[in-house]
């Protein structure tokens, strides 16, 4: 009888020693689990490393290659985006001619990477946003000629190899002693480093003139418009001088309000294009735009209008 009560008692008081220790082992297991989850909340994976192209002006950084993972984990890629505050970081707002831009990061790092035809450039993107490196149709303009950077079009873009920073032009150093050929010299623009023309100290054909552009460019050509280079424009405009891509030797000049694109800081009733304020029109009713002026294919796909602009551009 005492041996039973023994037994009795013993149960009583819970399992047996040998049944307690895998319990007591699982719930040594699962005690850190809370502690491990909570950790794992609070980590935030780090942001992939951007490539940074040294330049004497500073530096340009460029948007990296990311993983499919790394592009799961962000809220505005691939989402439209009208400046460079509506991405995250390491993206770029990048806009073709003018549509509604998209976020993204680079897509290639070589020209294997791309279809055939196509080239691997760096891009620059809306506002102070990384550049982005992106397959773009390798393109028929040689060294020189202006070009666009951000076009679908081969007729717009520079051939393989050459770098459109307005202009079609060869990679260069600055820091080189002699980086690009006669004619040319070494420019840091939006796309990076690369060979700009000039015509400063060079005579120009008959008909044409030295006509500056930006940051140093010039180019023998024949002005259209109005002649601003010679004659100062009215208080507040400033002279804009623009090329078409494949016309090397027609240039366009305007006197025209400066603007930004991402500020919208245009008057009311005028819309920025390209770095100055321009007022839409309809085709039909070309003459609303003025003397020497008409409407013609400045289109903004963001805005739906026509906008007005020198006759022929």
């Amino acid at each position: 009888m005492p041996t039973e009560r023994r037994g009795n008692t013993h149960l009583r008081m819970g399992l047996p020693v040998r049944r307690r220790t895998p319990v007591l082992v699982l719930l040594a297991l699962l005690l850190p689990l809370p502690l491990i989850l909570l950790l794992k909340s609070l980590w935030t994976p780090p942001l992939p490393t951007r490539e940074v192209i040294l330049t004497s002006a500073g530096t340009l950084d460029v948007s990296p290659v990311l993983s499919v993972e790394e592009r799961r984990g962000m809220l505005t890629f691939e989402r439209p985006c009208s400046r460079q505050e509506d991405c995250e970081p390491p993206l770029g707002c990048l806009s073709f001619n003018g549509k509604r831009g998209f976020c993204v990061a680079s897509r290639c790092l070589t020209d294997l990477q791309c279809s055939s035809g196509q080239t691997c450039r760096v891009l620059p993107t809306l506002g102070n946003g990384p550049r982005v490196r992106a397959c773009v149709p390798a393109g028929q303009l040689s060294e020189g000629a202006p070009c666009l950077a951000l076009t679908m079009n081969e007729k717009e873009s520079c051939a393989g190899g050459l770098v459109c920073n307005g202009f079609c032009g060869r990679p260069c150093s600055p820091e080189a002693a002699a980086p690009c050929p006669e004619g040319f010299f070494c420019a840091v623009g939006p796309s990076g480093p690369a060979c700009a023309p000039t015509c400063e100290g060079h005579t120009c054909p008959a008909n044409q003139q030295c006509v500056r552009f930006t940051k140093g460019t010039s180019l023998c050509a024949t002005p259209v418009g109005d002649d601003c280079q010679r004659s100062p424009c009215p208080q507040g405009q400033q002279c804009m001088a623009s090329f078409s891509p494949g016309r090397a030797h027609w240039a366009k000049l305007e006197c025209a309000l400066p603007c930004d694109s991402a500020e919208r800081n245009c008057p009311q009733g005028l819309l920025c294009h390209q770095g100055s304020c321009r007022r839409p029109c309809q085709p039909e009713h070309t003459e609303e735009c003025g003397a020497g002026r008409a409407c013609n294919t400045l289109h903004s796909e963001e805005e739906g209008r026509w906008l007005c602009g020198i006759a022929g551009q």
